[in-house]
């Protein structure tokens, strides 16, 4: 989009005023062309409470000027910027400016995106997810558009399976069951859209074999009775057997991965299936040579 483009429509309304003495839409627009966004604001809101409320220009103005406030000032600026663009399409009831405003919520709307993607890369994945869901609903609330967005879907759910799986490695024993179903529950979001999804499948996979291993890492058989050995090795076998079918799968897509014949390897070793265990052990020998 050509920011200076729309702006310049604001230029040619404002010479005109600039004619009967400045007014506040006037000094708010000039205060923004000097990145002044705190004084421009001031002079924004005083316009649209008052000579300009029902100026579609001058709501979009103030949707510019929250917009850069929203670098400093926190995103409750962009939600602001949101609501003005969008007021000023309601009282633009000719649709003069309606490619302009559609432009503006666009582009506006991408922030929660990139939000959600740099909230997953530092590991706030609440965040992440609730960004990428505002992001979604402001498609149809919002921006009044039709999506597809099964792609997106598919690389986000995917995306977060994979970052709620790294957090294992920074949580207890006691905790990181939870954690390996949070990321179990979003790489089965990406499989109910993909059923063929590589990643989705290697990562339930691994998920329900690193459970399985970590039951009888952290067993201590000097220290268990017969009966609590039996069970701890009866539910690692229940995740080994729950992975099973989904590393096959992802075998199956790509039997080229090395990472997905080691799980396999380690799945069979483990389940004592020495077939399986023989065949997968050596793929895995030959991938190494």
């Amino acid at each position: 989009m050509n920011l200076f483009k729309y702006i310049s429509l604001f230029y040619l309304v404002l010479i005109g005023l600039n004619s009967y003495g400045q007014n506040d839409f006037v000094k708010a627009y000039e205060f923004y062309k000097v990145k002044q966004y705190d004084s421009a604001k001031v002079y924004i809101d005083l316009a649209v409470d008052a000579d300009e409320k029902n100026n579609s220009q001058a709501w979009q103005l103030r949707g510019i000027i929250y917009r850069g406030l929203e670098i400093n000032g926190g995103i409750e600026n962009r939600e602001i910027a949101i609501e003005s663009f969008v007021h000023s399409r309601t009282i633009d009831t000719l649709g003069e400016y309606k490619k302009e405003i559609a432009n503006y919520l666009y582009n506006i709307n991408v922030r929660y995106y990139n939000d959600a993607v740099n909230y997953m890369n530092q590991g706030e994945l609440e965040k992440s997810e609730s960004s990428y869901i505002v992001y979604k609903e402001n498609y149809t609330n919002v921006l009044q558009l039709e999506f597809d967005f099964t792609g997106k879907d598919i690389g986000f759910y995917s995306a977060m399976g994979g970052a709620w799986f790294m957090k294992n490695t920074q949580v207890d024993i006691v905790e990181k069951a939870a954690i390996y179903e949070k990321s179990i529950s979003f790489f089965q979001k990406s499989l109910q859209l993909d059923s063929l999804n590589y990643s989705a499948n290697y990562g339930i996979g691994v998920a329900y074999y690193n459970q399985g291993a970590d039951l009888i890492t952290n067993m201590d058989p000097f220290e268990s009775d017969i009966e609590e050995i039996d069970n701890v090795q009866n539910k690692s076998i229940e995740m080994f057997r729950k992975g099973e079918p989904f590393l096959i799968r992802a075998f199956e897509i790509n039997p080229n991965e090395k990472e997905v014949v080691e799980g396999l390897t380690g799945i069979y070793y483990s389940l004592n299936e020495d077939q399986e265990y023989n065949y997968f052990k050596g793929l895995l020998e030959t991938m190494e040579e």
